[in-house]
């Protein structure tokens, strides 16, 4: 072969070579800006319906919640100014006011009675909450600038002042001292009454020139208007359902109501005189807070309560959180949403701005503009055409919608454990283990707000004790007792007095609350012949859930042959970091471990291991993650502009220095 030959088939053999190289490349490294296979989907609006894919998620568009108050204690009945949130807090074992600062993070307890200090609620410069007296609920009022506590309603007057609201310019609350309850107001210069009628005036809220409040006067609650410039009187509602739990900024009321069978939420808008739908959604839909005509409330058509969000100004509504527990009892100040969330096992603080954008999140199918949320839904079309998980609601007699009635709610209203059921003193309201013969302690048990009954039962058990551990005795006692229900805290009080025996020895009792079908164990209390010589303490029954079965209609048979007890408490074993897949809990290190054998059995057990993505891990697999979408039809080009650059590149580099070398 001649020279010239040689070169010419070194040139083809060469400038495969580059080609070859250039396509590994290519395919390694793909320059073409078109493929985005590889990086973490943004939040985009593929059919163009006005929302984001479901892939979108609040973290993205930095909506995600905030953590502000945590630990072993509950939160509840939170309000905020925008700078403060203030809450009850009962890490003392009972009710006190806290204050937390947004921007520097500092908790402050502001509020140390003995009793229970409950219905916190803040303006600019001052917090006003409902403090139990002896046996008379008065108001206590706390500057922010000089950090004074001073009661606020006067001591001459004895009758009960409760859940008070507070403008930068009134305190308002519902007030007993004409026989019932009827609205007062305090304008930080004179108190005057503002409504009264006959039956309840209750649950005023009060912003700029308006107080919103419910009456009954009618026979069923209703929801009116008070204009505090001309004490003009406009009634919103007026059926035969009742309606409570109001709330106004001033330019729009919501209210909540049980009229359809199960609780929705309606709005005002004073300007105009338009009642409008907020939330009629399945479900209930329950305690609705509004500040700059956005309305958060806390909402169960998912089968546990989120907080959900209504702007008025677009019409629009936006599911906040979707976590594992319950978030509930919100509060809104400056688009931010405040709530409870019982993720932990018990009331914590959390948080989240709002934006317009965080209104865009949810849609459910990415491929069709017909679906998203705050759509009508088109009957017989088998589609969730608003994302609300029910497929044809509204289409009559073959909707599939499934709904929770004011019965079921109070089926299930009882708070859990011994923080929400247990004794208090009948003078000082300080709770109690031990009384002496004679004596008459309270029963106290608490709803969430729920319950639609004003009657709760309680169930008297003694408790023997076999040398190892407590357990159920006889039913010595049944006593009927009043519910009170305050749902616009979120809260129910049941309570009933209980006169205490000596039996001839020491002996614990507990009882058991019940409301509808719903049961809870209390605390224990240990009986004496002399109070002064009592020691009682806290004590866990082993056996109490068990009796509790009976009263909520998930046990059969009889008292005598309530089953085994395999109650674990696992609650302070951490799970282990993820290995292999996995993350565990050593139940040998559970606080409370049942002493029947059985309950090691693995249906007894409790769940001890769950599968789990290392944080390495779960960053390669968004990185790699890649939708059938995105992949389909796809093809990974060969050159590019890059590609082709580099291969010229070289060629180049070649001839010259080939063109040299002849030389």
């Amino acid at each position: 072969m001649s020279k010239k030959k040689r070169e010419v088939s070194s040139d083809i053999l060469f400038l495969i070579s580059v080609i070859i190289v250039v396509a590994f490349v290519s395919l390694i490294f793909p320059f073409n800006e078109t493929i985005t296979s590889y990086t973490v989907a943004s939040c985009v609006d593929n059919d163009a319906d006005g929302y984001y894919d479901d892939a979108c998620t609040a973290a993205d568009l930095g909506c995600d919640e905030t953590a502000y108050v945590t630990g072993s204690s509950n939160q509840q009945s939170v309000d905020t100014n925008g700078n403060v949130l203030v809450y009850k807090d009962d890490v003392n074992e009972n009710w006190d006011i806290f204050i937390y600062d947004i921007s520097s993070g500092a908790t402050t307890q502001i509020s140390s009675n003995s009793s229970a200090d409950i219905n916190p609620r803040v303006s600019s410069g001052n917090i006003i909450w409902q403090s139990l007296n002896g046996e008379q609920w008065v108001l206590n009022i706390y500057s922010l600038s000089q950090q004074k506590i001073k009661q606020f309603t006067s001591s001459s007057i004895t009758t009960h002042q409760v859940t008070p609201d507070i403008s930068s310019s009134w305190v308002v609350w519902a007030d007993e001292r004409n026989g019932d309850f009827d609205i007062y107001g305090h304008d930080f210069s004179q108190g005057k009454a503002l409504v009264t009628g006959t039956g309840d005036q209750a649950n005023p809220r009060v912003a700029g020139d308006y107080v919103v409040y419910t009456g009954d006067e009618g026979g069923s609650s209703d929801v009116y208007l008070y204009q505090l410039s001309t004490e003009e009187i406009t009634q919103l509602s007026s059926s035969s359902a009742k309606e409570n739990a109001p709330d106004t900024d001033g330019k729009y009321v919501v209210w909540q109501t049980d009229e359809s069978g199960n609780v929705d939420l309606y709005g005002y808008e004073i300007a105009t005189g338009e009642t409008i739908v907020v939330s009629d959604a399945t479900g209930d839909q329950r305690h609705p807070a509004i500040d700059g005509g956005l309305v958060a409330w806390m909402d169960d058509r998912s089968g546990s309560f989120d907080i959900y969000v209504y702007d008025f100004t677009n019409s629009e509504t936006t599911q906040l959180t979707d976590g594992s527990g319950n978030e509930i009892l919100p509060a809104v100040s400056s688009g931010d949403v405040y709530w409870i969330g019982d993720n932990s096992g018990n009331g914590d603080l959390y948080g989240a701005s709002f934006s317009s954008s965080c209104a865009l999140i949810g849609d459910c199918a990415d491929d069709d503009e017909t679906v998203y949320p705050g759509a009508s839904d088109v009957c017989d079309d088998g589609l969730d055409n608003d994302c609300n998980l029910e497929i044809d609601d509204g289409c009559g007699e073959e909707t599939t919608n499934v709904t929770t009635t004011t019965e079921n709610a109070t089926a299930s209203c009882l708070q859990e454990g011994t923080a929400y059921n247990y004794w208090v003193d009948s003078v000082s309201y300080a709770l109690i283990n031990s009384v002496g013969d004679g004596d008459s302690p309270y029963m106290l048990g608490y709803g969430d707000g729920t319950c639609s009954t004003t009657s709760i039962m309680f169930y008297v058990y003694s408790v023997t004790y076999d040398g190892m551990a407590y357990y159920t005795g006889e039913l010595v006692d049944t006593v009927s007792g009043t519910l009170d229900n305050y749902p616009e805290e979120g809260l129910d009080e049941g309570y009933a007095l209980w006169t205490a025996t000596w039996s001839g020895e020491d002996t614990y009792y507990y009882f058991i609350s019940v409301v509808g079908t719903s049961a809870e164990a209390s605390d224990t209390l240990m009986v004496c012949e002399d109070a002064a010589s009592c020691s009682g303490i806290s004590v866990t029954v082993a056996d109490a859930a068990d009796y509790v079965l009976l009263y909520t209609g998930e046990a059969t048979g009889t008292e005598e042959n309530v089953p085994e007890d395999c109650e674990w408490d696992c609650s302070n074993v951490e799970w282990s970091n993820c290995e292999d897949g996995l993350s565990t809990k050593d139940l040998e290190e559970c606080q409370v471990i049942p002493e029947d054998e059985t309950c090691w059995i693995e249906e007894n057990l409790p769940e001890s291991e769950k599968g789990c993505v290392t944080e390495e891990a779960a960053v390669e697999g968004a990185a790699e993650e890649k939708t059938t979408e995105e992949t389909a039809g796809e093809e990974v080009p060969i050159f590019t502009w890059l590609n082709l650059l580099l291969t010229i590149l070289i060629l180049v580099s070649y001839y010259v220095y080939k063109g040299r070398k002849l030389h």
